[in-house]
């Protein structure tokens, strides 16, 4: 190649390497913020990956042996017969086995979006049931995002079931065994089954890419962390904050939310003068539960309404703020004005223990409020709120 030849060659590839460059950097900042130009008004959002992918996203692989270890299995159930299924794994302990062991071990998976995921853990683990007894369900520290292990006996087995959840997979290990001597059958302990139980949900969990940190029953130190005190929606902004959302500080009132089963929640509501717009603010207040401090409780509830949303919304955006996590939507709103359809802009964040709401809904020029106009003072307020909350 002639000397001309090779320059043209690597002037070429400079300029393919610098348009690269900027083309990364511009998806990069595409990544960071999404600004939002229409009806005149620019609103730059703060926006991160999916908070919560969807499960068809990454579709689940069962592990080989559900994960579980050949030198495990053998030791938890010598001499047992694999049943591999779709949903999971069952080892099952031969009855001429010499082992002195009866019973079996059982993993099961389920998968899906993340809040069908949580809500099937807590109807597996009682998380609605106020009889039963506290005494049943331990919580289990290091292992996955939540997890309970329980025991009983029926008959001469011994019953250890552990749940553990991580993201969109929960996990359940059974492990019911009797120890017979001769005609002779008794429950194996407490200890021992419980500790299988234990042993075998952490080589699952491994194997999954769930949270494996010495698995044990404890309590969690979130769980007694003390929660933030909710503030009054109506008194948190000041009357900056609301005429610059473009409603009157005078025109305030009560807003009804959609209450949970013994969680608080309080709201208020602002208008503007002409009553085209109108501005809604509500905060819920989550205590510990059975298994879980009021953060996790607030996690779970706002992951519950970010499906919603992410289904409902005409544009939805996962934020890296305010708050610890959270989320925008723009969606009309048919009938949401007396006048026609609205466009309502929403912004939901946690802290802590807290759920925080704000909507902002109306129109202009005779329709809808467009994205920006809608979702900039939501996103002003939800700012204004988070900067006035304890840390």
């Amino acid at each position: 190649m002639s000397e001309r030849g090779r320059v043209v060659v690597v002037v070429l590839a400079g300029a393919l390497a610098l348009l690269i460059a900027v083309g990364l950097t511009l998806s990069v900042q595409r990544f960071l913020t999404t600004k939002l130009d229409t009806g005149g008004a620019v609103v730059t959002l703060p926006t991160v990956a999916d908070h919560y992918p969807e499960q068809a996203a990454k579709p689940f692989a069962k592990p080989e042996q559900c994960g579980l270890d050949d030198a495990t299995i053998r030791r938890l159930a010598p001499d047992a017969m694999e049943d591999d299924t779709e949903l999971g794994c069952s080892f099952e302990i031969g009855i001429r086995s010499g082992s002195g062991l009866q019973g079996g071990l059982r993993v099961t998976f389920t998968t899906g979006a993340v809040v069908e995921v949580m809500r099937s853990y807590d109807l597996k683990t009682g998380q609605f049931m106020a009889n039963q007894p506290d005494s049943f369900w331990q919580t289990v520290t290091g292992l996955g995002d939540e997890a309970v292990v329980g025991y009983s006996t029926l008959g001469h087995t011994g019953r250890a079931e552990l749940h553990f959840r991580s993201g969109a997979v929960a996990v359940n290990v059974k492990y019911n065994i009797a120890r017979s001597e001769g005609y002779d059958e008794a429950p194996l302990g407490k200890g021992p089954t419980v500790d299988g139980a234990l042993q075998a949900a952490a080589e699952v969990a491994a194997a999954i890419g769930a949270k494996v940190d010495n698995p044990a029953i404890g309590v969690p130190e979130n769980q007694a962390e003390p929660g933030l005190p909710a503030p009054d929606p109506c008194k948190v902004l000041d009357e900056a904050n609301l005429r610059a959302a473009g409603v009157d500080p005078a025109l305030v009132g009560p807003a009804a939310g959609v209450t949970l089963p013994g969680v608080p929640i309080k709201g208020c509501s602002w208008a503007s003068t002409q009553g085209e717009r109108s501005l809604r603010l509500y905060v819920t207040s989550f205590s510990a539960g059975r298994h879980r401090g009021g953060s996790a409780e607030a996690e779970r509830e706002f992951a519950r309404v970010y499906q919603s949303a992410r289904k409902s919304s005409s544009t939805f955006y996962a934020l890296r703020g305010p708050g610890e996590k959270a989320m925008a939507g723009y969606a009309l709103e048919a009938g949401g004005s007396e006048r026609g359809t609205a466009g309502r802009g929403e912004v939901v964040f946690t802290m802590r223990n807290l759920v925080v709401q704000v909507s902002y809904e109306g129109m202009a020029d005779g329709g809808p409020l467009a994205e920006a106009l809608a979702l900039q003072p939501a996103y002003a307020v939800a700012k204004s709120v988070a900067a006035r909350l304890p840390k």
